[in-house]
């Protein structure tokens, strides 16, 4: 099957404007699978606002990489700890990744 990442786009679209806030990320990963991190990382912060764990952990690689924003390793911590704080493996991994205390 081939991927239609716009036609994707826009299905996520119509389930974060009925308040899915999970497509809000998905929206954002889509992007960023795609190379357009800039544009990732508005729909990541959207998710991240209304407490999407998955979004914490994408800002959190953002950061940690410099994609679509400026690397900046403590930012990534901050969102890396609020994602393990939610027991989220993932950042969990990254946190240790970074010599970071695990909360």
């Amino acid at each position: 099957m081939e991927k239609n990442i716009d036609t994707a786009i826009e299905w996520f679209t119509k389930a974060a404007d009925k308040g899915h806030v999970s497509a809000l990320n998905s929206i954002g990963t889509l992007h960023y699978e795609a190379g357009r991190y800039k544009e990732a990382f508005p729909w990541f912060s959207q998710a991240a606002i209304r407490g999407e764990v998955m979004a914490e952990h994408n800002i959190g690689l953002c950061y940690k990489l410099g994609r679509g924003v400026t690397k900046d390793i403590p930012k990534a911590i901050e969102w890396f700890t609020k994602a393990a704080e939610k027991g989220f493996a993932e950042s969990i991994n990254r946190l240790r990744e970074l010599n970071q205390p695990v909360a």
